[in-house]
């Protein structure tokens, strides 16, 4: 998300792991807690998910978010 929002250059699927029984994640970790005070100031926060997510979509058939 922090590339996304300084507009750095990503390799794609870049922090998504990939488990041997075909389920791919993106773990969160304490960084990820530390991401949402920057995203307070970034233009268009709402769309930082999505931008991320939009040049994965054509690869899933499905995409879960999981979030409380």
């Amino acid at each position: 998300m922090e590339k996304i929002i300084r507009d750095d250059p990503m390799e794609a699927g870049e922090g998504i792991l990939h488990h041997e029984e075909g389920v791919d994640l993106i773990p969160a970790n304490i960084e990820l807690s530390g991401m949402e005070i920057t995203l307070v100031n970034a233009m268009s926060r709402e769309f930082t998910m999505k931008s991320y997510l939009s040049g994965l979509k054509k690869d899933y058939d499905y995409i879960l978010i999981d979030c409380m």
